[in-house]
């Protein structure tokens, strides 16, 4: 029922996502019940890699949601050739897009991830800047709001379609009677 939706792929693939996300993070908090110390405070190949899937897999699922709202603002536009560019394929390509861009953020995770005296983080000043732009929550409540109010007006306009009202050509009056008409009235 649901193939060759567009919406249905994006919900498989935030729950594909979600799912990873617990996997990255559950197997740490597991070992460290059993062994009684985390391990990502002993090991730093460990640390590493927590940091580099956890953090992949939560940007991968807020771009999904990002692009899952871009496709709806897409097939809820008053305009119908914006409506023919939502397809699956659109959301093939950005589902890639999306993976490159969530391996390039995992991978600076992997490579500038330490075990410090706050834990297993980043403590590079240039990387956590940076960091603070993408995973700052202000940041992120603007985009979701961008797309929120670029649906709700997509949506309105879709709803509540302006009535256009053919005018007629009027005959002007002859210059004449437009005088008369001036004249009198004064």
């Amino acid at each position: 029922m649901f193939r060759g939706n567009q919406c249905a792929y994006y919900l498989k693939i935030e729950s594909t996502t979600d799912i990873g996300l617990l996997l990255a993070i559950l197997p740490s908090n597991i070992a460290g019940y059993i062994i009684g110390q985390d391990p990502v405070r002993i090991s730093v190949i460990w640390c590493k890699i927590q940091l580099m899937s956890s953090y992949s897999f939560g940007l991968y699922s807020l771009f999904t949601i990002c692009f899952l709202a871009f496709d709806q603002y897409l097939s809820t536009n008053h305009r119908q050739n914006w409506r023919h560019i939502s397809t699956l394929k659109l959301a093939y390509r950005l589902t890639y897009f999306n993976i490159s861009i969530a391996l390039i953020h995992g991978i600076l995770f992997l490579v500038f991830a330490e075990i410090g005296p706050l834990g297993c983080t980043v403590y590079h000043p240039t990387i956590n800047f940076y960091l603070f732009l993408i995973l700052s929550p202000r940041y992120r409540n603007q985009v979701k709001h961008f797309f929120i109010k670029i649906i709700r007006r997509s949506w309105t306009r879709l709803s509540n379609p302006r009535l256009t009202i053919p005018r007629h050509n009027q005959i002007a009056p002859e210059p004449a009677q437009a005088s008369a008409f001036i004249i009198e009235s004064v």
